[in-house]
């Protein structure tokens, strides 16, 4: 089973109070923290429907709820970056560096930092 559940309590968590809550860095760090999962949740979204069109109608009923989790995964993870990217628009852009740093963090670790966000 894919993460998706955690993801969409976090959702639902965010709210613009926790970025009054936190220093210039750590606004700028979720900031980046939103940014990656919006793309991360992008990019699941091609893979999930580059998966249901190369199955196709003749999928397995395993293979089509596998797809759907899928999906719901990437839809939670591109609604929670999204929705800490508005919570702390107000940041400084994050720099390249730490974008890149984030880029090789798991599922796991991003997970972690959005709900260091919203704590």
């Amino acid at each position: 089973m894919f993460k998706a559940l955690p993801l969409l309590a976090l959702l639902f968590t965010v709210a613009p109070a926790h970025a009054a809550k936190r220093d210039a860095d750590e606004q700028t760090h979720c900031r980046a923290v939103g940014q990656t999962l919006t793309r991360l949740g992008k990019a699941e979204a091609e893979v999930a429907a580059l998966l249901k069109n190369k199955l196709g109608a003749n999928a397995s009923d395993k293979d089509k709820a596998t797809v759907a989790q899928y999906q719901a995964l990437a839809d939670s993870t591109l609604a929670l970056g999204q929705s800490l990217e508005a919570t702390f628009s107000r940041a400084a852009p994050p720099s390249a560096v730490d974008l890149k740093a984030l880029e090789g963090a798991g599922m796991d670790s991003l997970t972690e930092a959005a709900q260091a966000c919203t704590q």
